[in-house]
């Protein structure tokens, strides 16, 4: 069973953002303090990009989160899944066992789905934003540090280029803690985004959201 966000009602149609946990060995814990393969039974569920997920949904994005490693689901399952969903911009999560993995996964997938914009997000693409975007052209952006924010003006401002057209770089660059590339293909990134003070999910309803695990899958499903 899947389920996709994008038919609730007063829903004004936007393009699609998949949220990637990507494949790599079975049962590997992106999200745990220790990335690995666990030995126990106890499986962390990607829940950072599930917060990017619902303030997506917030927005208005129709949404899908792809749980790779939960789900066993290899690299040719997933490309089937994209093909049918057809997102304009996917969110995938990395780690630094994994980095190489899932960057050579960006490229992969901008080969099949070429009008795709990715964007990588977790700590290490944080730690190494140019480096990551010097080395691997399949990525096009990288979220430094917390990206639920990060992502979300970057999926508004896509939504508001013509497919096919790249975001003006004056527009990349006022998005805060967003890596780009200049034109000539060197690092730059926006300005330093101030830090969340409060509880900044106190006002976000998702009331029609709940993440659970059927068949070791992570779904999304409307309440």
């Amino acid at each position: 069973m899947r389920v996709t966000l994008d038919s609730l009602p007063g829903r004004v149609s936007k393009c699609s953002v998949a949220l990637i946990n990507p494949p790599y060995f079975e049962r590997y814990s992106r999200s745990q303090r220790s990335p690995g393969v666990i030995k126990s039974g106890t499986m962390y569920y990607p829940y950072w990009l599930a917060h990017a997920a619902a303030l997506l949904d917030q927005r208005g994005f129709p949404i899908y989160l792809y749980d790779c490693p939960a789900a066993n689901m290899r690299r040719e399952a997933l490309l089937s899944e994209l093909m049918n969903f057809q997102p304009r911009l996917a969110i995938l999560e990395t780690s630094t066992a994994s980095a190489v993995n899932d960057c050579k996964l960006a490229a992969e997938l901008k080969v099949a789905l070429p009008g795709l914009s990715i964007c990588m997000v977790g700590t290490h693409v944080t730690a190494l934003w140019e480096e990551t975007l010097r080395g691997f052209p399949g990525v096009d952006f990288v979220a430094i540090g917390e990206y639920d924010g990060i992502v979300a003006e970057l999926a508004e401002l896509l939504n508001h280029t013509a497919a096919g057209v790249a975001p003006a770089l004056s527009e990349l660059g006022a998005i805060a803690a967003l890596g780009f590339r200049l034109a000539d293909g060197t690092p730059a990134r926006g300005p330093v985004r101030p830090p969340y003070r409060g509880c900044r999910w106190a006002s976000l309803d998702c009331s029609h959201l709940s993440a659970v695990f059927e068949s070791r899958k992570l779904l999304l499903l409307p309440g």
